[in-house]
């Protein structure tokens, strides 16, 4: 490990504890990390509320939102990946092989999440503390950028207990202020929500204003409207008013 990489990983993990907003110390993080170990792109999900090892909340660098919100919608009960979410300590293990076998096997799902972004080759890092799953990070290189190494995965788990830490913490925060929302799986199954359809009821129900909603969610104000006008069928209303009416009451 060269003096520059320590000098940046000394930097990341000073942010994850320093960077009051929560939000934005996952973006920070993200953009960081794709100088400590070099990808194309980056997603950063976090584990659902009161939901074992089903993610939620995801950013990214270089993977469209799109894929990311596909991905979570139709194709994460079906990841082989998934497996390293039960273990009891964070870790980082290099996936390039299961993509691979995706791809040869052309499978929808790597035609459809990772065939538009061109991507080959996977390092994923899971976040726990305490026993608790609270997140993943996926990193991806294309052909041309060839796949990763032992001293990039030792250099993932340098951060991840200081990461685990932080998570943990915002998790229990998450955890108080969503103790009077509608049960997920009524949402799911009976309303037919997706996941962050459901993300941004619940910030509606806390009374987040639009601006924060965009922010916290990483998404914009258009995409926003669009999630809410969806919610305004699913639920039979015209307005937020109604909306707030409707699903406080379930």
């Amino acid at each position: 490990m060269t003096n520059n990489s320590i000098i940046l990983m000394n930097d990341i993990i000073l942010r994850i504890y320093n960077t009051s907003d929560f939000n934005e110390m996952r973006k920070t993080l993200i953009s960081s990390l794709r100088f400590l170990v070099p990808s194309f792109g980056i997603s950063f999900y976090l584990a659902t509320p009161n939901q074992p090892y089903h993610l939620s909340n995801g950013i990214g660098i270089g993977i469209s939102e799109k894929c990311m919100q596909i991905y979570l919608d139709e194709y994460q009960e079906y990841d082989q990946t998934t497996w390293s979410y039960g273990i009891p300590v964070s870790k980082a293990y290099i996936e390039s092989a299961f993509l691979q076998t995706e791809r040869e096997q052309n499978t929808d799902f790597y035609r459809r999440v990772y065939a538009p972004e061109k991507l080959m080759y996977q390092i994923s890092l899971t976040l726990i503390h305490n026993g608790v799953f609270l997140g993943v990070i996926a990193m991806f290189r294309t052909k041309e950028e060839g796949d990763y190494k032992q001293d990039e995965l030792f250099a993932l788990e340098m951060i991840a207990s200081h990461l685990s830490i932080r998570l943990y913490h915002h998790s229990l925060t998450i955890g108080e202020c969503r103790a009077h929302h509608p049960d997920r799986e009524v949402l799911l199954n009976q309303y037919q929500l997706t996941l962050r359809e459901i993300e941004i009821l619940y910030a509606i129900l806390d009374e987040d204003e639009k601006n924060s909603i965009c922010q916290r969610l990483c998404i914009s104000p258009n995409t926003l409207k669009k999630h809410v006008m969806n919610l305004y069928k699913k639920f039979h209303v015209n307005t937020l008013v109604g909306l707030y009416q409707v699903a406080s009451k379930l």
